[in-house]
């Protein structure tokens, strides 16, 4: 039996590089895939790259910065695989590099904002209640301007990895509990099990 058989995987941003490498790999390992990519050819890419293997796969369009559009994609994982297990909150951008702070465009700010925090934050919001119905699931949030972000021109909006950060270490106040909750290069894993803390 393949580790991950019987489970489901929800990847956002899985039409290309570590997303798509992700989607191949869970489905390699037995796992229904849900990918969501607002660039369809390449959602659809994965997943014929997945069923040419023989494995499952599912595309739905998504754009990480309308709520509809991730509530959408989560409900028709459900809908297609009858549950959630594992998701991987991957689409994001790097935005402009700039000289400095004032070089910035309020358009490139708000973009990096929308879609590398409140990406996050509404993907999880909308994930973490399906994967308690059937007790339990795990959470891996990819921060992709963290590297570049250390660049000098782009120094000024390491803001984003704070609001990032603050995310992942907040996201069980009040809710729910988090377990096995680590850091693994740029990105952190979290458990959800039945509302509490387990250690």
């Amino acid at each position: 039996m393949k580790e991950f058989e019987g489970k489901v995987a929800l990847i956002t941003g899985g039409g290309s590089g570590i997303g798509r490498a992700t989607a191949v790999a869970f489905a390699r390992e037995g796992a229904q895939v849900v990918i969501g990519n607002r660039n369809v050819e390449r959602g659809e890419e994965t997943v014929s790259m997945i069923r040419k293997t023989r494995g499952m796969a599912s595309f739905q369009r998504t754009d990480v910065m309308v709520a509809a559009e991730i509530e959408a994609l989560v409900e028709h994982a459900v809908k297609i695989c009858g549950r959630l297990d594992f998701a991987f909150n991957n689409a994001g951008i790097e935005g402009a590099v700039k000289p400095t702070l004032i070089d910035h465009t309020e358009a490139n700010f708000d973009a990096v904002m929308d879609i590398n925090v409140k990406g996050v934050w509404l993907s999880m919001k909308y994930e973490i209640p399906q994967m308690l119905k059937t007790g339990g699931g795990a959470i891996v949030n990819w921060f992709v301007g963290r590297r570049r972000n250390r660049l000098p021109g782009n120094r000024d909006l390491q803001c984003v990895e704070t609001c990032s950060n603050r995310i992942n270490e907040s996201r069980g106040v009040g809710i729910f509990g988090a377990r096995d909750s680590r850091q693994c290069g740029q990105s952190r894993s979290d458990r959800y099990r039945d509302g509490r803390s387990h250690h």
